[in-house]
């Protein structure tokens, strides 16, 4: 079932990219089915041409478009789809102005990075519906 599931990474350091992406994969999922973005501006472009993901896992702070900007104009779509994308924030930041932004913004989880390899897989999911094994 995981690897079916299509997945886009948005956060600036190709690091924690590839971090998240190998949790993932040693977790079941396809890397194939997963695209990385370095910003929310790159990700925006990539939704511009394919909107076939299931999931978008994002950082939080990042330059050009960062993550509540990136989800408000998610959020903003015109397009049902892309309006309606699942959408876990992933930071290091625990400020509780920037949760109460993201929950207004309906962000459907936030996981700590500190807590990525605990928190990040059971966030999923359950932001996904997936009946745990």
């Amino acid at each position: 079932m995981l690897d079916q599931i299509n997945l886009l990474i948005v956060d600036d350091t190709t690091f924690m990219r590839k971090k998240i992406v190998s949790f993932l994969v040693d977790n079941g999922f396809d890397e194939a089915s997963i695209q990385e973005a370095e910003n929310g501006s790159d990700a925006l472009a990539l939704l511009a041409q394919d909107n076939s993901y299931d999931l978008i896992i994002s950082d939080l702070n990042m330059p050009r478009t960062n993550g509540l900007e990136f989800l408000r104009k998610i959020r903003g779509s015109t397009n049902e789809r892309i309006k309606n994308f699942k959408f876990i924030l992933l930071t290091t930041d625990s400020e509780k102005e920037k949760i109460i932004e993201a929950v207004k913004l309906k962000a459907n989880g936030y996981v700590l990075k500190s807590l990525l390899e605990s928190k990040l897989l059971p966030e999923i999911q359950r932001v996904l519906e997936i009946q745990r094994k």
